[in-house]
């Protein structure tokens, strides 16, 4: 699957599309996933602001790490996700990545 960092930004969010800073904790991320998974699915992309600005995931693995282990160390049972990285210029100019976890 190959997304664009031009709609990710733009498109609308709903019942299955959201955007989150990447700022956000592992707990706020499971409850999201979850209520994807229980619904239709969709897509979580982290490292976008609620307002369209790119603020990307680069420059903390570990807590990139961590929302990566959510939807196993935080779902019961596990949630199956496919995790993608889309390349992309932040805010400040700088190359960077945002994270998007399709749940089926």
């Amino acid at each position: 699957m190959t997304y664009d960092i031009q709609i990710l930004q733009q498109q609308a969010e709903g019942q299955q599309f959201d955007r989150k800073s990447f700022r956000i904790d592992a707990k706020t991320l499971a409850v999201l996933v979850v209520a994807l998974a229980n619904a239709d699915g969709g897509d979580v992309v982290i490292g976008i602001e609620d307002d369209g600005r790119i603020t990307g995931i680069n420059g903390d693995e570990d807590h990139l790490n961590e929302l990566l282990r959510v939807p196993f160390d935080f779902c019961l049972p596990s949630v199956p996700v496919e995790v993608h990285f889309v390349d992309c210029v932040d805010e400040k100019g700088s190359s960077n990545r945002v994270l998007v976890m399709h749940v089926e």
